[in-house]
């Protein structure tokens, strides 16, 4: 899977996301990431105030089992955002993979008294013109949250993306109950993008908690990975299950991207690790 999630430019429509009906909570949640009941990650993805209307949003993927052998890969993606007249409004976009042959970073940093942002991956320093409700490719799954929490049916994001602002669209294709490491589920699905049998990428938005994902699955030249929810932290609630161990690694503090993974040889064996394509997506 080269990306968690990817995204076709498109004519561009203004969603602002609103943060006034949808109650901002503080949360941690825990994922595992498979590829054919192979464990591939252990993904945790947080949200934390750290002052008065500033929150960050961030993701940590670890390479576990067989995967963490091969390559003791890391993953962070971290937003910094404000709410600004009751919307969100990001401040900084990092995003750093640690463990690859060539450790990634990139970065966004929003300038909204010039209505800009600067765009800085793979030595490529770009500006972007900002439109009104803009947001970077990390914060548009929370956004997607909020604006289902507030009844929204228009899902389509202005996103901050390879040096441009490119469209994020989402589809939702009804409801559906799962089975989760939390027991029976009743999720609302959500299809990103354009969809076909090679290459897409699914949602299960769990009503019951905020919207929060507790099912991710991508397509990707046939090959399916998911990633499922093994516990949630927050929300005025806890529920866990236990939890797979993340390799033993001791990573630097860092931040881009969206996540992925690729597949090497070892001892005869085929084995999926984690990857990076840093253009676009979740």
């Amino acid at each position: 899977m080269m990306q968690f999630l990817r995204f076709l430019a498109a004519p561009l429509l203004v969603c602002t996301t609103f943060a006034t009906a949808a109650e901002i909570k503080p949360f941690s949640a825990h994922y595992s990431l498979s590829r054919g009941g192979l464990d591939l990650a252990a993904v945790t993805i947080s949200l934390r105030e750290y002052g008065a209307d500033r929150y960050v949003y961030e993701s940590e993927t670890l390479a576990v089992g067989l995967a963490a052998i091969i390559r003791d890969d890391r993953i962070v993606e971290r937003s910094e955002w404000q709410l600004s007249n009751e919307a969100i409004r990001p401040l900084a976009y990092s995003y750093s993979h640690f463990g690859s042959e060539k450790n990634r970073n990139a970065t966004v940093n929003f300038d909204w008294q010039t209505q800009s942002a600067l765009s800085n991956s793979r030595g490529k320093v770009r500006t972007i013109e900002l439109s009104p409700g803009a947001l970077d490719k990390f914060l548009v799954r929370l956004a997607l949250s909020l604006d289902l929490q507030d009844g929204r049916d228009t899902l389509s994001y202005q996103v901050a993306d390879g040096g441009k602002l490119k469209e994020y669209r989402f589809t939702r294709a009804g409801e559906e109950t799962i089975e989760t490491a939390l027991g029976e589920i009743t999720a609302i699905k959500v299809k990103a993008g354009e969809f076909d049998r090679k290459y897409g990428t699914t949602f299960w938005l769990a009503p019951k908690y905020d919207y929060l994902p507790v099912r991710v699955e991508r397509t990707e030249r046939g090959a399916l990975y998911r990633m499922d929810v093994e516990a949630i932290n927050g929300l005025d609630r806890v529920l866990a299950r236990t939890l797979p161990v993340a390799a033993d690694i001791q990573p630097n503090r860092s931040s881009e991207g969206s996540l992925g993974a690729s597949s090497v040889t070892s001892g005869g064996k085929t084995v999926d690790t984690i990857s990076q394509e840093s253009s676009s997506g979740i």
